[in-house]
Order: C-alpha cells, then sequence, then structure tokens
C-alpha cells in the first residue's frame, strides 16, 4: 500500500492525477506467483519498484541543487542492495540503471553520480557481509554460499524451463492465434470502414485481455494466461519511447528515464527471475511491473487520438489486474473462485486471514496440536511441505533452507556439522 501511495506521488509529477491513480492501483493489484505473503517474489516487485522510483526522482530533480539528485541516487543504490538479497541475479539492473545514469546526467557529473551510486551499493554489499560474518565464521559464509551455488532442489535447468515454457506456450497458441484475428479484423473495420487507423497493437491488447476475462467466465481455466498479455507491455512501452522520441519535448529525459529505468530494466529482472527460480514465464510476468507502469503512462499521450479505445484498454488492463487478485484464488490444488466456502484462520501468522475450508481448518486444527506438544522455543526440523507450520509457534528452525520438503538428505547432517546448535529437539 505504501509503495503504491509512493508510485501515485511520483508519478503525478508528469501525468495527470487520473492516469497516476490508474497507475497506482494497477501496481496495488500485483501480486507475483499469486503469493500474498512477503516471499522472495514480493520482495523482488517491492525493491525493484523502489529503485526505478528513486532513479526516475533523480531524473526529475537532476536540474535542482545537487544534494536532492545524491539523495536519490543513494536511495537508489539502498534499494538495489535489498533487491539483490530477494534474488542475487538481480544485481543484472545495475547495467541498464548505470546507463541511464550517464546518459541522464550533465557531462560533469556523470562519474561523480555513478561514484555514489555504485559506492552506495558496496557499501550496502559490506554491510550485509559484516552482518553475516557477525553470526558466523568467514569459512562457513563459504561454505553455505558454495551449498547455494550448487544447490540443485530449485533448479531444474535452463533448457528444462525453456521446455517447459513452450509447452504452456502450445496449450495457449490457440487463444493467441484467436485474439490476432479478431484484432486483424477490428483494424481492417477501422481503417478501411471507418477511415480511421487505430494502432494493431492495441487492438491486439484488448482482444486479449477481453479473450482472457471470456475465458475466466465460461472456462474456470488458464489461469495462468494472463502473464503473456503482460508480457507484451513492457515491450510496447519500448515501441512508445522511440515512436514518441522526438515530440517529447521538455519531458524527453523523463521519457529517457522511463525507457532505461523502467522498460528496460524490466526486462533484466525477467531474465533475474528466470534464471534464479523455477517459475515459468508467465509467472514472472508480475516482475516486469514497472515496464508496465511504463507502458500505462504513455497511454495518457493517445488519448487524444481516440479516447474511447485508450479508455476502454485501461479499464480492462485495470481490471484484469483486480480480477486476478479478487475473484480467483490458487492454491496447491488448484484454483478456486471467491464463491467457495472458507474458514478463517484463528491465531498465528494467518490470523484473521479466510482460505479454503479443509485448508483453514487444517491450519488451526495444527497450531493447537503444536502449541499442546512442542514448547514454544524449541528447536524444529519440519519435514513437510507446509513451511508456515515453522511460524505458527516461536520456534528455532532446524533446516539450511526455508523451502521445506518431506524428505531429509544428507546436506541435514552437514548443516548440523557446520552448525551444532541447530540440531532439532523435535521433528514434525
Amino acid at each position: 500500500m505504501l509503495i503504491s501511495i509512493l508510485t501515485y506521488r511520483t508519478f503525478r509529477k508528469f501525468v495527470t492525477e487520473n492516469t497516476a491513480f490508474v497507475i497506482a492501483v494497477f501496481y496495488y493489484n500485483i501480486i507475483p506467483k499469486n503469493s500474498t505473503v512477503p516471499d522472495f517474489s514480493n520482495m523482488l516487485l517491492w525493491f525493484s519498484t523502489l529503485v526505478f522510483l528513486s532513479f526516475l526522482e533523480f531524473s526529475l530533480n537532476r536540474g535542482t541543487s545537487a544534494r536532492r539528485p545524491a539523495f536519490f541516487l543513494i536511495a537508489a543504490g539502498v534499494s538495489t542492495s535489498l533487491l539483490v538479497l530477494s534474488y542475487p541475479t538481480c544485481i543484472f539492473v545495475v547495467l541498464p540503471g548505470c546507463i541511464g545514469i550517464w546518459l541522464l546526467s550533465a557531462a560533469g557529473n556523470r562519474l561523480k553520480n555513478l561514484l555514489i551510486y555504485l559506492g552506495t551499493c558496496g557499501v550496502c554489499g559490506l554491510g550485509w557481509l559484516a552482518y553475516f560474518l557477525c553470526h558466523m565464521s568467514f569459512r562457513q559464509f563459504l561454505d553455505g554460499l558454495s551449498e547455494m551455488l550448487t544447490d540443485g532442489s530449485h533448479d531444474v535447468g535452463l533448457l528444462g524451463k525453456l521446455k517447459d515454457n513452450l509447452s504452456c506456450l502450445g496449450e495457449t497458441f490457440p487463444y493467441l492465434l484467436v485474439a490476432l484475428v479478431i484484432a486483424l479484423v477490428f483494424w481492417c473495420f477501422f481503417r478501411f470502414i471507418c477511415r480511421k487507423n487505430y494502432r494493431f497493437f492495441l487492438l491486439l491488447i484488448i482482444s486479449l485481455i477481453l479473450e482472457q476475462l471470456f475465458v475466466w467466465y465460461r472456462l474456470q481455466k488458464h489461469i495462468e494466461y494472463p502473464g503473456f498479455v503482460y508480457l507484451r507491455f513492457p515491450l510496447w512501452g519500448i515501441y512508445c519511447y522511440f515512436h514518441c522520441k522526438k515530440s517529447s519535448g521538455e519531458l524527453a529525459p523523463v521519457y529517457k528515464a522511463l525507457f532505461w529505468f523502467g522498460s528496460i530494466t524490466s526486462l533484466f529482472l525477467l531474465l533475474a527471475a528466470f534464471t534464479a527460480s523455477n517459475t515459468m514465464l508467465y509467472e514472472s510476468a508480475d516482475y516486469m511491473a514497472i515496464g508496465m507502469l511504463v507502458s500505462l503512462c504513455y497511454a495518457e499521450r493517445e488519448t487524444s487520438e481516440s479516447p474511447v479505445f485508450w479508455k476502454t484498454f485501461v479499464l480492462l488492463f485495470v481490471g484484469l489486474a483486480v480480477i486476478h487478485k479478487g475473484f480467483l484464488l490458487y492454491n496447491i490444488y488448484g484454483h478456486d473462485t471467491i464463491f467457495v466456502t472458507r474458514q478463517k484462520a484463528e491465531e498465528g501468522p494467518m490470523a484473521g486471514i479466510y482460505g479454503r475450508y479443509s485448508d483453514g481448518y487444517e491450519y488451526n486444527i495444527r497450531g493447537r496440536l503444536l502449541d499442546e506438544f512442542i514448547p514454544r522455543g524449541s528447536k524444529v526440523l519440519i519435514a513437510s511441505h507446509k513451511s508456515i507450520m515453522y511460524l505458527q509457534e516461536d520456534y528455532v528452525i532446524c533446516n539450511y533452507s526455508t523451502i521445506s520438503t518431506p524428505t531429509i538428505d544428507e546436506r541435514l547432517f552437514q548443516y548440523w556439522t557446520l552448525y551444532p546448535d541447530k540440531v532439532p529437539e523435535y521433528i514434525v
């Protein structure tokens, strides 16, 4: 919520309040992997947005006193370090960030601004390293880092992920083809019948969104399909930048910032998430949120040419995000709507949250059993997919990974050898 408000306040400086409000509402309704908890996915979304907003503020204040641009570069550096902690491969975004700083800085300030940003990243990195070394020896740190780099439990390989994505694309290809045909028909109709040449890409996106709403309403499946719709928006933002480049006038630095810190950086974020996790492309699309915000920014420029279609596009785009978050629910058993019977979690980290009835009942009864049989503060190893159990009471986690599994392997014994204080008293 706070980042959404910050997004609104930043965009309001160079777009209308209505457009800024639409952008903030859309951002508020983005949740990576349909996850509502602050895991790595949401941290990537939050911190990448803070990096983007800091850079955007830097571009808006670069003509003011030297202190304000420097402050926002420092904020961007701190946010970048937090972003890299969410997914280490997010260090990729430093490259477009540095290019953007170089291009947007005055000739005499380029090196200084780069050093402020990179220096902040370096200081934060050393700070995190010092924090880790306060809790472990340097040898333990290197051993843990080696295990992280060689751990194959969360990596099926690049070729395997590409194969899975091509398979999913094959399933949704008929829907994409239908939307393409519908958009082509509309484009020909407006061009030859109404003598109006609406942009084909806009018609294609509207067709895809309408088609997705129809699929949800009639079939209640292919929930992953909107990811492919979202993937097009950063690309469309790149197209709009080059199309509007010559006519941008006083806003030229702002649109250059949107291009490098938004559109291009979002592609690097997609690459970072895709290489660091097992998420599919349609799941990773939400990581490109800043690229989508940029694309909505350009919609305001087009309202004078075709206001009805652009307003339809914006309403459908935001509506798709709202419905995806508020109407459709995802869990390990499949997909539900908000109209199925719910059960409220009574206490613990999920207190007050409604879920599927059987899941809520299981959560509540499990919490009571844990409280009855395992004293609080105990050292616990949970052999289960439900890692939320660690948070239901105040326990010491005795697992080397935050991803709980029902299996026990040799790495656990190696972990306990390195950290004897993590040998469990209870195994659940």
